[in-house]
């Protein structure tokens, strides 16, 4: 029986595709998910290299419809979401699988992220949401968590955060301090400086679901002196104390 599905969606990025996949063990109860777009990566090359997968080929009008499909789609009561590029943590296949029998809806995790050569520990927290972006990998969803909302399909950058905070994941996120992806910076959209603008413009219209303009306004600076912090930075500080 599945009881968790592990859901990448992916558009024409075939050698990280590979990557992830083969970081997933094949488990008795776990479902890896791939949802391709048509006319990009062949679905016969990809199961023909790895039958286990389950793939699905369907047009979508984004990563949040594609992961919106997906969720219809999946086996499991529970779901993570990894992008193509992000491994699973060796050996915690078993602990997911443990934690996927728990009574709430949402479950964070700590993960890891390499930026520029450095690699930063970042832990789930109402704190993370309010100086970063939501990162979907640090989750296990709950299929409750998406009856009555899902992701914006509207949004390219910050649905995570605007589903997090309609849904009440903000207020009840349980925390377990367990790493449990390593997350791929390279092709993060979020972070290259041609998406700085819809990143901002998105957060503000996330945010203003829930508090005013003026405390959306406030949290945005709040979220890009963290940004700045972690991204620029901490790196920079990590690189200058071991070259000393």
């Amino acid at each position: 029986m599945i009881c968790l599905s592990i859901v990448t969606v992916v558009k024409g990025d075939l050698g990280r595709l590979r990557k992830t996949i083969r970081s997933v063990p094949i488990h008795p109860k776990v479902q890896h998910l791939i949802k391709l777009l048509p006319y990009d990566i062949s679905s016969e090359d990809l199961l023909s290299e790895f039958p286990h997968l389950n793939v699905h080929v369907l047009d979508d009008r984004g990563i949040y419809d594609a992961m919106n499909q997906s969720i219809a789609l999946a086996s499991g009561d529970w779901l993570l979401f990894l992008n193509a590029g992000d491994t699973l943590m060796p050996g915690v296949i078993d602990l997911l699988v443990y934690f996927s029998q728990c009574p709430d809806d949402f479950l964070g995790f700590k993960f890891l992220a390499s930026v520029d050569g450095c690699v930063l520990v970042e832990r789930a927290s109402p704190l993370y949401f309010t100086r970063h972006m939501l990162n979907h990998q640090s989750i296990l969803y709950s299929r409750a968590a998406f009856n009555e909302c899902k992701f914006d399909p509207g949004l390219k950058v910050v649905g995570d955060l605007k589903h997090c905070l309609e849904s009440g994941l903000y207020d009840s996120l349980g925390y377990v301090d367990l790493p449990i992806i390593l997350y791929d910076t390279i092709c993060n959209y979020a972070l290259k400086p041609s998406s700085i603008k819809r990143n901002w413009s998105e957060r503000l219209r996330a945010y203003r679901w829930r508090v005013s303009p003026y405390v959306a306004l406030l949290i945005s600076l709040i979220a890009c002196i963290g940004y700045l912090h972690s991204h620029i930075l901490r790196p920079w500080l990590s690189v200058s104390k071991h070259s000393s």
